[in-house]
């Protein structure tokens, strides 16, 4: 099964819960939906703190690219363009994932660029998490967002 067609087997609304890079606590809502006839996934995110104010926005398509690989792009509220995280392949997992996609623009080592990287890892098939690791150009990469999800009934 290709990797469009597992992220589709996720298709559905999660909410959850998550941590931001300053340590702030918030709520988070993900949509994951087929586009295109199911040649696509859209996900839709948004993290707001406990007080109901919205923190970060996006609007992420993953999609096949034009050197047949896939890529993520995403267009957020922290960043004021769309760009293009590439596939790195299934990366390792935590013991108790059935999966991990990683996408990055940039590598972690382009110390002198932004350099960030989306993951999504599915636990079972009701919970995911949808993370965020960046660093900003001559700054230290890490863990910046972290959220786990779970489906909606």
């Amino acid at each position: 099964m290709n990797l469009i067609n597992q992220l589709l087997q996720l298709e559905g609304q999660y909410t959850g819960k998550g941590r931001n890079h300053e340590g702030q606590e918030f709520r988070a809502h993900l949509e994951l939906k087929p586009i295109v006839d199911g040649s696509g996934v859209n996900i839709i995110y948004t993290a707001k703190d406990l007080n109901n104010q919205l923190l970060h926005h996006e609007n992420t398509i993953i999609a096949p690219n034009q050197n047949q690989g896939l890529s993520l792009w995403t267009l957020n509220s922290n960043v004021p363009f769309l760009y293009e995280h590439i596939y790195t392949s299934e990366t390792a997992k935590p013991e108790t994932a059935i999966s991990k996609y990683s996408f990055k623009y940039n590598t972690p080592d382009e110390v002198s660029k932004f350099r960030e990287e989306i993951t999504l890892t599915q636990y079972n098939s009701n919970e995911i998490s949808y993370n965020y690791s960046w660093g900003l150009p001559n700054k230290e990469y890490g863990p910046r967002s972290e959220a786990k999800l779970l489906r909606n009934k």
